[in-house]
């Protein structure tokens, strides 16, 4: 538990900072905040699976295997394409522009 709290903090200084390359970027995003949002999503799919409605698609609650199934897409997939997205866009921002 340690390790990934230090992991975590070491990722969290190396996001502002410079002279990295493309997959820094990515990787260090995916460690800030693509790992603890795709927790999140996993969470609430086990939920509605459970019986809680926490998953809505146009005011209609999302249970069973479905909401699990979702919050299962969303975490695997979704997130990592985020974080892929985000990353790059920054990466061309601080390396390519140079801007702060």
């Amino acid at each position: 538990m340690n390790q990934l709290f230090q992991a975590y903090t070491r990722a969290c200084r190396r996001v502002v900072s410079r002279g990295r390359c493309w997959r820094s970027y990515v990787f260090d995003l995916l460690i800030v905040g693509g790992i603890p949002l795709a927790l999140v999503f996993l969470l609430l799919g086990v939920l509605a699976f459970a019986g809680i409605p926490a998953l809505e698609s146009d005011g209609v609650p999302i249970t069973g295997v479905e909401a699990l199934m979702t919050s299962l897409i969303i975490s695997l997939v979704g997130i990592p394409l985020l974080c892929v997205f985000v990353g790059s866009i920054a990466w061309l921002m601080h390396e390519v522009f140079k801007m702060p």
